[in-house]
C-alpha cells in the first residue's frame, strides 16, 4: 500500500496516531482516533519533526509507505493545537469534499483557523481543482480582509469597500473595531453588501464553549490561561448568526444585522450539514441553538 495523497480522510473503525520514532525504534501512541474522526493527510516527505516511518524494527533503513503523516483535526484544543503523527493507511478512507464544488470567486471561508488551513493550502497549491472563479482570488478568508484593512497597506477595491463598510457601520470606525467585531460585521458585508456566500467550517469548534462564552453557564467569557475571560472570534460569529435567525423568526431575543442567512452554508468533516436551527442539524449544534435561545429569552426578561 502506498502513502496516501494529500487531502481529507475519515478514520475507519479506530486508529492509533503515532509520534516520531524514539531511540529504541518505537513509535509512541499520542491518541486513539475514533470512527469518523477527520484527518488531513500531509503526504509526501516526512514533515518537520517526523522521522521516516518504519515499523519493522529499531533503526531499520528505508522508507515505509504503509503509514501517512496527518493532522488530526478531531484533536483540536481550545488553544488551537492539533496533534500530528502517523496513521495506518488502511484505517483511513477519503472524504467527499462538498466545500470545493460550492465555493465560487468572492465567497469567504469561516471557521477555526486550524480547520481552514488544510483546505486553504490545497487552494494555493492546486488552484486548478477549484475552477477559474476561485483561482487567484486573494480574499478567501475573512482574516485576509481584516488584516489588509488594519495594516492599511492594501489599496485594491475589495479592501477599500470593506473599510468603507466598517466606517459607515453602526458598530464603529474601521480603525477602532476589534478583530472579533470585524469578523462578525463581515457576515453582513459578504452576504448582503457583496451578495456572496459564506462557507462555515464547524470542525474543531466546541458547541458547549459557544454557549459558555455567552454567559449561559455564568459570567460572560471563559477563562483562558494567562488571558482572563475571553471570547473566541469563531464562537462570536456563530452566536451572531443565531441572533439573526431569532430575529427572522420574529423573536424579540434576536437582532437584525442584515445577514442573508440563506447565503451561509455549514460543513462538518467536509460534508454540508443543516444550520444549527434547521431540522437534521448535528445534535451538538441543535442543542446549542436551543440553549442559546433560552439564554437570550431569559436575558431579555431580566431587562424588562
Amino acid at each position: 500500500m502506498t502513502e496516501l495523497a494529500r487531502g481529507f480522510y475519515k478514520i475507519s473503525g479506530s486508529a492509533n496516531l503515532r509520534w516520531r520514532c524514539r531511540s529504541d525504534g518505537a513509535y509512541p501512541v499520542l491518541a486513539t482516533l475514533s470512527a469518523g474522526d477527520l484527518v488531513y493527510a500531509v503526504g509526501g516527505h516526512p514533515q518537520r519533526d517526523a522521522s521516516y516511518f518504519d515499523g519493522s524494527g529499531p533503526r531499520t533503513p528505508g522508507w515505509r509507505t504503509d503509514h501517512t503523516w496527518v493532522v488530526a483535526l478531531s484533536t483540536m484544543e481550545d488553544d488551537g493545537a492539533a496533534s500530528q503523527g502517523w496513521i495506518d493507511n488502511g484505517r483511513m478512507t477519503p472524504v467527499r469534499d462538498e466545500v470545493t464544488p460550492a465555493f465560487n470567486g468572492g465567497d469567504v471561508l469561516y471557521g477555526r483557523r486550524e480547520a481552514r488551513e488544510p483546505w486553504l493550502n490545497r487552494l494555493s497549491e492546486t488552484p486548478a481543482n477549484f475552477g477559474s472563479q476561485v483561482a487567484g482570488i486573494r480574499y478567501n478568508i475573512i482574516d485576509d480582509l481584516n488584516n489588509a484593512v488594519i495594516s492599511g497597506t492594501a489599496t485594491d477595491d475589495a479592501v477599500q469597500k470593506f473599510a468603507d463598510f466598517l466606517e459607515n457601520s453602526t458598530e464603529g470606525k474601521a480603525s477602532a473595531v476589534r478583530i472579533r467585531q470585524m469578523c462578525k460585521s463581515g457576515l453582513t458585508y459578504i452576504t448582503a453588501t457583496c451578495g456572496r456566500d459564506v462557507h462555515f467550517v464547524l470542525d474543531g469548534l466546541d458547541a458547549g464553549r459557544v454557549l459558555a462564552e455567552a454567559g449561559v453557564e455564568g459570567q460572560q467569557g471563559l477563562a483562558d490561561e494567562g488571558l482572563g475571560l475571553t471570547k473566541h472570534c469563531t464562537g462570536a460569529e456563530i452566536r451572531r448568526l443565531m441572533r439573526q435567525r431569532m430575529f427572522n423568526e420574529g423573536g424579540r431575543s434576536g437582532w437584525d444585522y442584515g445577514i442573508q442567512l440563506q447565503r451561509v452554508h455549514f460543513y462538518l468533516a467536509m460534508a454540508r450539514v443543516p444550520a444549527p436551527w434547521e431540522r437534521g442539524a448535528p445534535d451538538m449544534w441543535a442543542n446549542a441553538w436551543r440553549g442559546y435561545c433560552r439564554h437570550r429569552q431569559a436575558k431579555r426578561l431580566r431587562t424588562i
